[in-house]
């Protein structure tokens, strides 16, 4: 919880400063991918809720819809990284830009359908792919460190074998 909290200052305090025009990198959507990858497919899940549900309570738009396109968008992930090799940083940059491209995409579609704050969708999906590209550009040293941080390590047995 802590670490998801520290992601999402990042992407509202530090990440504008990374902005290419109206595209910012979010560190916050990347847990998800680090997940699918690093971790059991049942905990992707539930994390993209609370990943979704962080940044629903502190963004401007409609309240659930990244909540929701949150949890879609991760099912699509989990399915297409069981069919694909994914120890390769090019496949795992690939799925995270893939995710987050449809996230973010996803984020304007409903956003507009439902008549909350949107862009047309030419421009939306401008920002939704310079967004989901800057992002996957950081997934491999995100990977890295969170790995570092966080990877579950199995604990060292020490069995007596004479007795």
């Amino acid at each position: 919880m802590i670490y998801l909290m520290t992601l999402m200052v990042f992407d509202f305090v530090l990440m504008p400063f990374f902005r290419v025009g109206p595209a910012q990198p979010l560190l916050l959507y990347l847990m998800v991918p680090y997940a699918v990858f690093e971790q059991h497919w049942n905990r992707v899940l539930p994390l993209a809720l609370l990943v979704g549900f962080f940044r629903d309570i502190f963004s401007p738009g409609l309240l659930g819809v990244e909540t929701v396109t949150g949890a879609a968008a991760s099912a699509g992930l989990i399915l297409l990284v069981r069919k694909i090799e994914r120890g390769t940083a090019v496949m795992r940059m690939a799925a995270s830009f893939l995710y987050i491209f449809l996230m973010l995409y996803g984020i304007f579609l409903i956003s507009k359908i439902l008549g909350g704050p949107s862009y047309d969708f030419p421009f939306a999906f401008q920002i939704a792919f310079a967004s989901a590209f800057e992002t996957a550009l950081l997934a491999p040293p995100f990977f890295y460190l969170t790995a570092r941080w966080f990877h579950d390590r199995i604990p060292l047995r020490q069995y007596e074998l004479f007795g």
